[in-house]
Formats: C-alpha cells, structure tokens, sequence
C-alpha cells in the first residue's frame, strides 16, 4: 500500500509526494533479485505519489485506488486475463513534487503543456491499457435547433479479447486566427461500449 490507512488525516500528511523510502526499496531490490521475471507493482492508495525511478524498473504498474471488499478478486481477474481492463486515469499522474497540479477534466497529451510550458508528467489523463487494440475513426457531429450536440465515432476491436473501451469526447476553445487555444481540451462527454472482439461498431453520444 502507498500510505498508511488514515493519510487522509491532518497528523498523518505527509510533506511531499514521495512514495514511503521502504517501499521504494522494496521494488528496487525485487527488481535485482529477479531481473528475468515480470514485476508487477500494484499502487493501492487514494491519491497519486511520485515513483519515477521504480516505475522505470517494473514491467506493469497498476493503480487500484482505493479497493472495496471484492477488490482482490476484480484485481486477480485481470492480472490472469480472464477479465480486459478499461480503466483510465481520471487526473494527470505527476512525476515529481513540482507537478502537484494535476488536472481532471482535460488532457495534457504527452509532453503535457501547463502554463509553464512542457511538462513531463508521468502519466496523462486518460492512460490506461487493454488486452485488445481499439481503432476510432471517422468521427461526426451534428448539432439539432435545441442545441443538443450529438456525437459519432465508429470503434473497431482489432484484438482478440471481447473488453469495453473508453470513449471520449473533448472541447476546444480557438483563440483568434493563427493563435493558440485560448483553453485546453476538456472532457464534454464519454461512454465505455462493449466490442466483441474484431467488430466495430458506431459509438453515438449526446450533450
């Protein structure tokens, strides 16, 4: 586990974002022990903390945030493939204490641009993986008298695992001609369709 189960409370913040030193560690010396088997780190905690260097030394990071009761069995269906993961990260994951505004409502993209400039954060909003590979294309929009905006994506599963997959619709705010945005791209709508796995299908949301 990341912290311990009361991080939540004033006597037990911590000064910065740092995994616990006994903790990193303990991937470090797994990482030298067995050097030919797959590691897999699972982070079970309710916010992100900066692990750049034991990240770099794992083959599969897994963020569960914080499970419920059936947590272990979800968790092991996935790790032994019965079950295709779609989760997203729902925030920009910082590398390192100062990259401690994270965002959860848009994409910073990689590298991600803050208004400092670039910044390499460790994970973006909305990286996740799948057992299956997901292709999205011709994608339309059409906007009706009373403003409702209805939005179509054709989804293909090219993989071999039936799975559900994230879709996600963002706005962008142009600025004037040759200028930048004047806003990042923000979550408007999304869905996660379920795709048997080498079919497409046309993914149709509303906002």
């Amino acid at each position: 586990r990341g912290e311990g189960g009361n991080y939540t409370k004033n006597l037990e913040e911590n000064t910065g974002m740092e995994l616990q030193a006994n903790q990193k560690k303990l991937i470090h010396e797994l990482s030298k022990a067995y050097p030919n088997k797959p590691l897999i780190v699972v982070y079970n905690g309710g916010r992100p903390l900066c692990m750049s260097n034991e990240v770099k030394v794992v083959h599969v990071f897994i963020n569960v945030g914080d499970l419920g009761s059936r947590g272990g069995d979800a968790l092991a269906n996935i790790i032994y493939g019965h079950v295709n993961p779609s989760g997203r990260l729902n925030f920009t994951w910082p590398k390192n204490n100062g990259q401690t505004g994270t965002h959860n409502d848009y994409w910073y993209g990689n590298p991600h641009w803050g208004p400092a400039g670039a910044i390499n954060a460790q994970f973006a909003f909305g990286d996740g993986m799948s057992y299956s590979e997901f292709e999205f294309d011709n994608v339309q929009s059409r906007i009706s008298g009373s403003n409702e905006v209805t939005l179509q994506v054709e989804v293909k599963n090219k993989g071999t695992m039936d799975g559900k997959v994230p879709v996600v619709f963002f706005s962008y705010c142009f600025g004037q001609v040759g200028m930048e945005s004047s806003s990042p791209p923000r979550v408007v709508a999304f869905g996660k369709p379920f795709i048997e796995a080498g079919t497409p299908k046309r993914v149709t949301i509303k906002v």
